[in-house]
C-alpha cells in the first residue's frame, strides 16, 4: 500500500465513521444529553452503536498504520496544505489592502488634484 492508497483508505474510513456517528446521534437524548436506558437497550440502537464502534475502530487502525508507515509523507502533506492556506490568506489580504487604498484615495477631497 502506498501513501495515496493509505490516505484514500483513511478518508473512506473517516467518512464511514462519520456516517455511522450521524445515525447514532439521530436517537433521542434526555435533558442532560444522555441516551435513556430504554433506547440503549433497543435492537436498533445496539446495531447502530456496534456499526459505529466497528467503523471507528477501523478508522483508528488505519490512522495508526498511516502515521507509523508514512510519517514523512504526512508531514509533507501538512506543509503543503498549510502553505496553500497561507497563500490564499495573503492573496485575500493583498486584495483587501488594494481595495482599501483605492477607496481611501478616491474618498478624501485632499487627495484629488
Amino acid at each position: 500500500m502506498n501513501f495515496q492508497e493509505a490516505k484514500a483508505a483513511a478518508e473512506r474510513a473517516a467518512a464511514l465513521s462519520k456516517q455511522y456517528g450521524q445515525v447514532l446521534r439521530a436517537f433521542p437524548r434526555g435533558p442532560m444529553g444522555l441516551t435513556p436506558d430504554h433506547i440503549k437497550f433497543s435492537p436498533a440502537y445496539r446495531e447502530a452503536k456496534a456499526n459505529f464502534d466497528a467503523a471507528f475502530e477501523r478508522e483508528r487502525q488505519i490512522n495508526a498504520y498511516v502515521t507509523k508507515h508514512f510519517k514523512k509523507e504526512l508531514q509533507q502533506d501538512r506543509r503543503e496544505r498549510y502553505a496553500n492556506k497561507v497563500q490564499v490568506a495573503v492573496a485575500a489580504c493583498d486584495a483587501l489592502d488594494g481595495a482599501l487604498v483605492q477607496a481611501d484615495t478616491t474618498s478624501h477631497p485632499s487627495s484629488r488634484p
